[in-house]
């Protein structure tokens, strides 16, 4: 397969993009240039993405074919040297109305709230919900969202957050033997809603990667 590639591959070339992460072509600046293009193509994870690239000729056209998932990795840590994280702001339809630029090592969680007060101040958007990973809107953030007016949330709770739950009794599996999803409270999730959800192919799939 090799239209998907050689288009992605051309409007890589017209902007210039291997010389932006590096002015000499090298074995990294391919490396990185090659997970652009497979991110933009088929997003998975690093190890995925090595045994994908086979089926098409990018890892051809990108002078990539023995890597795997550990050169990937290097390259990653290569690139942090020199790279830059954009806080990209856009409408319903995908197309781009705003723009920041942070320091390549600034975590996802240390943008959102620059982009909250980039929403309501200079779009006017008065009231707005957050939908994101926990990564994005951590505890510390939620805090942070809590002084907003009409700014709400919705994310997920972490591993040890789950934990809790269930070993104070809150959280019991048998509460899922009749429905897949329920509501509860908690005082440690003072005015939020908490919404528990069973997914029996994860748990099929979690347990295969355990085993």
């Amino acid at each position: 397969a090799h239209g998907h590639v050689e288009a992605v591959c051309a409007a890589m070339a017209r902007l210039g993009l291997g010389s932006l992460i590096a002015s000499r072509q090298c074995r990294e600046r391919n490396l990185v240039c090659a997970m652009v293009a497979a991110r933009l193509l088929a997003p998975d994870t690093k190890l995925a993405t090595t045994r994908w690239w086979h089926s098409t000729t990018l890892a051809e056209e990108f002078k990539v074919k023995g890597a795997d998932e550990d050169d990937l990795y290097a390259a990653m840590d290569w690139l942090l040297e020199r790279q830059v994280n954009y806080g990209l702001l856009t409408d319903r339809r995908g197309c781009p109305v705003a723009i920041s630029v942070y320091e390549g090592n600034t975590c996802d969680a240390k943008t959102l709230m620059p982009q909250v007060e980039k929403l309501k101040k200079d779009f006017g958007i008065e009231t707005l919900v957050l939908v994101g990973d926990r990564g994005m809107i951590s505890q510390k953030a939620i805090g942070e969202i809590r002084e907003k007016d009409h700014v709400a949330w919705i994310t997920a709770l972490k591993t040890g957050q789950i934990r809790g739950l269930m070993e104070g009794g809150q959280l019991q599996l048998s509460l899922f033997d009749e429905k897949n999803l329920f509501e509860l409270s908690h005082p440690d999730f003072p005015g939020e809603r908490l919404i528990a959800c069973r997914n029996p192919e994860l748990a099929k799939l979690r347990n295969h990667k355990r085993q």
